[in-house]
């Protein structure tokens, strides 16, 4: 059914449906329809501004004075207003007094062009090495003072009486993720000796029989060279 009133058709420019604002005669200024609009659409007036265009033409904008007839199809546009701060940035803060540190040093060499792609990458490396040994070198080291507190214990060891850089196992290779059922006593001077979170000495089963394989092997190894070494003097030894 036809709307018979006089109306305004008016969408924002991003939507697809219109919709219907009815009013009063055959015509209606801008402005005015833009107060309606505010109204009707919540748009409020403290934020955003209205710019009314051209259904045919997004390019033309209503001016306030002009008159729109009914039945026209106009298309809403939201202009935020102003009331923002200007946006700042980091470099106008900056203290122009202060002087960015000399990077002469680290500046591509004048052949840079001439040189070939494992030089350039040998050269890039040297740089960053630089940098990191200047940069490591000036990282405080904190080494404890004095006997550590008497209720200060190892983590390592669990024992008193030194600190955790001192501690005589730091060298030992811990037994952590390992059942007990893998491990056996194993002394100190042992080679596949590891240290368990209590402190004691351990070793894998499996590695212990590894080694006897290992050693097995050799030993076979050893004896069949004998035995070759044997054949071989005797053959020459042997009086023609």
């Amino acid at each position: 059914m036809a709307y018979k009133q006089p109306c305004i058709h008016y969408k924002l420019r991003n939507f697809i449906d219109s919709e219907i604002l009815p009013i009063e005669g055959s015509e209606i200024r801008c402005s005015d329809l833009k107060d309606k609009l505010h109204v009707v659409m919540r748009i409020s007036k403290e934020r955003f501004g209205m710019n009314l265009l051209y259904a045919h033409n997004t390019q033309q904008i209503y001016q306030d004075d002009d008159l729109i007839q009914k039945y026209t199809m106009v298309l809403v546009q939201r202009v935020p207003l102003q009331t923002r701060l200007p946006k700042t940035t980091h470099s106008e803060f900056e203290n122009k007094s202060l002087k960015k540190p000399e990077l002469s040093a680290y500046e591509p060499p004048s052949n840079w062009a001439s040189m070939s792609e494992g030089e350039r990458l040998s050269w890039l490396q040297k740089v960053e090495t630089e940098k990191w040994s200047k940069r490591s070198k000036n990282v405080p080291r904190r080494e404890p003072n004095g006997p550590p507190p008497v209720t200060y214990l190892c983590r390592k060891c669990n024992s008193p009486g030194h600190w955790i850089q001192d501690c005589p196992l730091k060298n030992f290779k811990k037994a952590t993720g390992l059942m007990a059922s893998e491990l056996m006593p194993a002394s100190r001077e042992d080679p596949l000796v590891m240290i368990t979170a209590d402190g004691r000495f351990v070793k894998r089963i499996c590695d212990v029989e590894v080694a006897k394989k290992e050693e097995e092997r050799r030993a076979r190894k050893r004896a069949a060279a004998a035995v070759c070494d044997r054949d071989i003097y005797h053959k020459i030894m042997k009086p023609l």
